[in-house]
């Protein structure tokens, strides 16, 4: 568990200082009008179009409080927002965004909206300016030259656009390259990536779905350095470039990457709570060489109460079923929660015939600190056989 947190605070360097909007703190998100550069160079507008995210405000004109709805300007559209309760009782106390409503509010956003389009009304005319100079300057050299570069660039975009359109920005294609982690000094194959967090500088973030106790498996990151082999590797290095932005180790990007894994630890350690509520064997190993009998074996503790004895009561049969011999062995913590703790017991008194072949837990008694007792038997014994 330290080793995570040390990782995670590697993925957190720095906070963003603008205001961000989410699903964590809003449950709708909707730009009224926003302006997108299309492939000419201008401005187009797009209205009533859901977003997953609203960075880059630069202003909070209006909050609706019969609705939690609160209006902002962003450097390229008006959106309004579906804040969450919570967050909304926060936003509301903010005496410097205008509480509005009726038809305050539709005039506030109206005047937003002509703001926005005064602005790249501007900007598709200076646009269009460009290009009239530039057709001009064509004219002189080579107009021929230049249309062709013009196409060649065109059909450059298209394709990128089709590309990204067709794939996913983390799904990035590494191969059978070798990545030496830095972290935990393993060694993965490209296939082995389950998900590319992002890319910086001279390092890759990747994860990796790694199997845990009791059949389940959960997240776990890397960092790695980019090698030879894949700054040669074409599809990797058109990738990168396709989705640049979206791999970054942006403030966005880490804090999703900080959110998946958490919450894939979250999910792998409350499946261990469900399968094994009270905790599970695993590593365990017996012998019954010149008839005695030895056992070795670890307990994971998945409760909050501390463990201060444990016994585990056994009996050994032969094949048809026939007790041979029975017994308990004990042990001695404590064991914190999701703490691991071992023992061996290679000198007992417990002696078995020589046709035994099978141990089973018949009962194990867990001791607390505090002195209470949990008594498990049947499917409540959880033995980890995957190991």
């Amino acid at each position: 568990m330290r080793k995570i947190l040390v990782i995670l605070c590697l993925l957190i360097t720095c906070q963003c200082i603008q205001a961000q909007y989410s699903d964590r703190n809003s449950m709708l998100r909707k730009e009224l009008v926003s302006y997108h550069r299309n492939g000419l160079g201008y401005y187009e507008v797009l209205t009533n179009r859901m977003v997953p995210e609203v960075n880059d405000v630069v202003e909070n004109y209006a909050f609706d409080k019969s609705t939690n709805c609160l209006y902002v300007l962003t450097k390229n559209g008006n959106v309004v927002i579906v804040l969450e309760k919570e967050f909304a009782k926060y936003i509301k106390k903010l005496k410097d965004i205008p509480h509005l409503s009726g038809t305050a509010l539709t005039q506030a956003i109206d005047k937003r909206n002509r703001q926005l389009a005064d602005k790249y009304y501007v900007l598709n005319q200076r646009r269009g300016q460009e290009i009239a100079d530039s057709t001009a300057k064509a004219q002189q050299d080579s107009l021929d030259e230049v249309l062709h570069r013009q196409l060649a660039e065109i059909d450059r975009a298209n394709q990128k656009e089709l590309y990204r359109r067709s794939h996913t920005a983390h799904d990035v294609p590494l191969g059978s390259s070798t990545l030496y982690c830095t972290f935990c000094d393993n060694t993965f194959n490209g296939s082995d990536v389950s998900e590319t967090i992002g890319i910086d500088n001279d390092s890759i973030y990747f994860f990796t779905q790694e199997d845990g106790d009791l059949g389940l498996d959960h997240k776990d990151v890397h960092r790695a350095q980019i090698t030879d082999e894949l700054r040669e590797d074409s599809a990797f290095i058109y990738h990168w470039k396709a989705f640049q932005k979206e791999l970054s180790l942006s403030d966005r990007n880490r804090r999703s990457a900080l959110g998946n894994l958490t919450d894939s630890y979250a999910s792998y350690i409350n499946g261990l709570r469900e399968l094994a509520p009270y905790g599970y064997i695993k590593d365990w190993d017996w012998d019954d060489e010149n008839g005695f009998v030895t056992m070795s074996l670890s307990f994971v503790n998945t409760r909050k109460s501390k463990i201060r004895y444990i016994a585990f009561h056994f009996i050994i049969t032969n094949d048809v079923g026939d007790v041979r011999c029975q017994g308990v062995f004990r042990g001695t913590g404590p064991v914190e929660e999701f703490e691991t703790s071992s023992w061996e017991w290679n000198d007992s008194s417990y002696y078995t015939s020589g046709d035994s072949s099978k141990m089973k837990f018949t009962k194990v008694v867990l001791t607390y600190m505090d002195g209470s007792q949990k008594i498990l038997t049947g499917g409540n014994i959880v033995v980890d056989d995957d190991d």
